[in-house]
């Protein structure tokens, strides 16, 4: 087999090298239908009650969930412990607003850039594409954010509790995108403290 190598055009020979040694010979590395060239993460880029400086402190552990190459993953308290409890502050009231398993992002067949979002949550999710209720689902690619809503202490004014950023590790964008005005919660409501949220998912404690 090496002698025929040999004698092909070095441009055929390369992925004659790859299946020998058991890579993919396609450069988008996909493994059953899944691109996995490009490593992805969500990073948390804005939570309600905390300042930019603060985020920007916290260590890549702390703020980043990656993401697996061809399965799906959830996000939530149960499946990140600790996570959002370290990202908001364990006396945040709106703590309470993140379910145990809010949200799911399955990768979409040979496509690296591309997830199916499903949220299991009570509380919306908020995407370019609109705001999701529960059981809702939208098709979202990188770069995009993702937000958790939550509830104004007065029940009515939805507020961005934690944005997350969708997009491949290492990527610059990671350090704070510029805010977008419309996905911000509105200032004076940061301010208020109280027992808990009303509003909020209390149903999946």
């Amino acid at each position: 087999q090496m002698q025929q190598m040999q004698q092909m055009p070095q441009a055929q020979q390369m992925p004659q090298m790859r299946q020998m040694h058991g890579q993919p010979s396609s450069p988008s590395g996909a493994v059953g239908g899944f691109a996995t060239a490009e490593a992805r993460q969500l990073c948390v880029v804005a939570a309600v009650g905390r300042d930019p400086e603060f985020l920007m402190s916290l260590g890549t552990v702390a703020k980043v969930i990656p993401l697996p190459g061809d399965v799906a993953i959830r996000v939530g308290r149960q499946h990140q412990l600790g996570f959002f409890e370290q990202v908001l502050g364990l006396e945040s009231p709106y703590l309470t607003c993140i379910s145990r398993s809010h949200l799911e992002l399955m990768p979409l067949p040979g496509d690296s850039r591309g997830f199916k979002l499903t949220n299991l949550s009570g509380n919306p999710v908020r995407t370019r594409e609109g705001d999701l209720s529960q059981g809702g689902q939208a098709i979202v690619r990188i770069p995009s954010a993702i937000e958790i809503l939550g509830t104004s202490f007065a029940g009515e004014v939805p507020v961005s509790v934690v944005t997350l950023h969708l997009d491949v590790c290492g990527s610059p964008s990671h350090a704070m995108p510029p805010p977008q005005p419309s996905l911000q919660a509105p200032v004076h409501l940061v301010a208020v403290t109280c027992t808990f949220a009303l509003g909020c998912d209390l149903n999946v404690l």
